[in-house]
């Protein structure tokens, strides 16, 4: 007995002792290579890229003096949210054309010569680090407070990587469908080793089928497993602590949350049939739902023919990649921005933006996943095919998030709080709801528990508004009636119209940014000793991404676009439960909310119940 356990216990020694050493060694290499970047390759680059006489000679370390070199142009839409008019403000087809042309020139202005190095050596010196850092940087790209000139080279890093090269992409095509026991030359007729696309993690490729169908091969670099795996260690062990210790932010969101979510979701898109499921999965939540099923596309996918490396999908034809949608012909992009949806008003702007933004809200509150990488490269615009008007293709399922039923039925509440009631009590109780634990509440008032868990009625909302809060929570009691009172906007005129949230004032935070920070500082004058769960964290972050998406195409949208398809959804659903089980309390108490959203079944902005005091 004691001998196997001795043996077992050195052999977990000894395996713990090896990855230390590979993380020890990792950790070396990533010193090295910023030094060798930042001191060297760098300094070197940024010189003999601009230096007149060395113009036309071959450059040295290949795509990296690409990225180091001068400016040449700039992706019209990936100068983001500058502008004061975007696409969703275009009300004729002349000054549609006006916008292109004037955005076109816009793009070839560069950029101050200090702000072009700068974005430059983030954005090679994250690509030089590896495939972790590349996805942290695709992060930041969608992140509101990091600077426009970093944020905007970031972007490249959604669909710009060096490819593989065509003998690596053969022999790794070759590997899989080795696995699955098939002759490659059996399945296709022929595959184009040049990639359609490149990412962080995989690239993709043309290929046709014996059977005549065009697909997509979605091939997963090599070494891509190992690489995660110690780089994420890395990431949660070194990486957060320390920026955590430097930038303290609040002690409601502790850097393991964060560290937990970021090392999950890069391991979880490394199984590529996982991620085929996933997309098998969503395409049947889309033909359930006759909004989507008519505007939104995914690809079919083979799952015979997917591993654990490789997903083989179905090819998608005559689409354009958002950040590109402006070198489209102009007839045609007038012709998709003014499509009709017919569940929006006539008179509402870019249907087929909002549809995109609203699929993310039913995603949230009704479906229970959420699509955590919403970016500028994972969008396609969708010509008029198969019977269909134009359609946004939505692509790159790994980094999906599973939402909890309790979470998802809190953020119901939440937004509905925040939305459908524009009630600060039902803010402040719906938050404490889920991050306070039953004692703190009693202890703040012997009452709080059972009123925290109660269903919402008129009456639960009296007995909050007469609660007495301490002293010490007051500030924060009232954040929530401020972030109300500054997010909705009223009509200039005075007119009696509801409000809309805005996706945020002037170019500033986003409101899921401020949104997020309230509930994170919201309990500190509580004395909670609870923390946001990484559930939270990774809903409110594709929030954060949903609206830098959504902005940037249409600047008048609002989080009534995301969310108010879902929460009429969800409101129906309960409204049915509760008659299915004839709870006629329940009923009564909804009786006003349902009378507000039949009354008005077509006017999505017109919401909420009371004007913020």
């Amino acid at each position: 007995m004691i001998i196997p356990c001795l043996y077992q216990a050195i052999f977990w020694d000894l395996v713990i002792s090896i990855r230390h050493a590979y993380v020890a060694l990792r950790m070396i290499e990533i010193a090295f290579i910023s030094f060798r970047f930042l001191f060297f390759r760098a300094p070197l680059l940024i010189v003999w890229t601009r230096l007149p006489v060395l113009k036309g000679t071959k450059k040295p370390y290949g795509e990296l003096a690409t990225i180091m070199g001068p400016e040449q142009q700039r992706q019209i839409l990936r100068i983001h949210e500058a502008r004061d008019l975007t696409l969703g403000d275009i009300t004729s087809k002349e000054q549609l054309a006006d916008y292109v042309r004037t955005a076109r020139q816009q793009s070839d202005h560069s950029r101050s010569l200090p702000e072009q190095i700068a974005g430059r050596i983030v954005r090679g010196w994250l690509m030089q680090l590896g495939l972790c850092y590349v996805k942290i940087g695709v992060i930041l790209s969608m992140r509101t407070d990091i600077p426009d000139f970093i944020r905007e080279e970031l972007r490249y890093l959604q669909v710009g990587t060096p490819p593989m090269s065509p003998k690596c992409v053969n022999k790794q095509i070759k590997r899989e469908f080795d696995e699955l026991h098939r002759d490659i030359r059996d399945v296709f007729e022929w595959v184009d080793l040049t990639p359609l696309a490149c990412g962080a993690l995989a690239q993709v490729h043309r290929a046709k089928l014996r059977t005549g169908d065009m697909v997509a091969l979605k091939l997963q670099r090599p070494y891509v497993q190992a690489v995660v795996d110690i780089d994420t260690y890395i990431i949660k062990h070194v990486v957060v602590p320390f920026l955590w210790t430097v930038f303290r932010g609040t002690r409601k969101m502790e850097p393991t949350i964060i560290a937990d979510y970021l090392s999950g979701s890069m391991v979880a898109e490394c199984d590529f049939y996982g991620e085929a499921c996933v997309q098998e999965e969503f395409i049947k939540h889309l033909r359930e739902n006759t909004l989507y099923a008519q505007t939104i596309k995914v690809p079919k996918v083979h799952l015979d023919m997917c591993t654990k490396k490789l997903i083989v999908m179905e090819l998608m034809e005559n689409i354009h990649p958002l950040d590109e949608i402006l070198e489209m012909d102009t007839d045609k992009l007038w012709d998709a921005l003014t499509m009709k949806v017919p569940q929006y008003p006539e008179d509402m702007s870019v249907h087929i933006f909002r549809v995109m933004a609203s699929v993310w809200g039913d995603m949230i509150l009704n479906w229970g996943v959420v699509h955590a990488d919403p970016h500028l490269g994972n969008m396609f615009l969708m010509e008029p095919q198969d019977g269909y008007g134009w359609r946004i293709c939505v692509c790159d399922f790994g980094m999906v998030q599973e939402i909890p039923y309790h979470l998802k039925e809190w953020l119901r509440d939440w937004f509905r709080a925040v939305m459908w009631l524009r009630d600060p009590e039902e803010f402040i109780r719906v938050t404490m709801r889920d991050i306070e634990p039953t004692r703190i509440l009693h202890d703040l008032h012997w009452t709080f528990p059972r009123i925290v868990k109660s269903r919402y009625s008129d009456s639960v909302s009296r007995e909050m508004i007469r609660l007495i809060l301490p002293p010490d929570a007051e500030s924060h009691a009232t954040q929530p009636r401020e972030f109300l009172r500054e997010r909705w906007i009223r009509q200039q005129d005075g007119s009696e119209v509801p409000f809309i949230m805005s996706l945020r004032p002037a170019a500033g935070r986003t409101t899921a940014d401020d949104a997020l920070e309230i509930i994170e500082r919201f309990t500190i004058g509580f004395h909670a000793d609870t923390i946001l769960t990484k559930g939270h964290w990774a809903v409110f972050k594709t929030i954060m991404y949903i609206e830098a998406l959504l902005y940037t195409l249409c600047k008048n949208a609002s989080w009534n676009d995301i969310f108010m398809h879902a929460l009429k959804q969800a409101l129906k659903e309960e409204l049915k439960y509760d008659i299915e089980r004839c709870n006629a309390d329940s009923i009564r108490d909804c009786l006003t909310e349902v009378h507000d959203l039949l009354e008005r079944p077509s006017k999505m902005l017109e919401i909420g119940r009371r004007p913020i005091p």
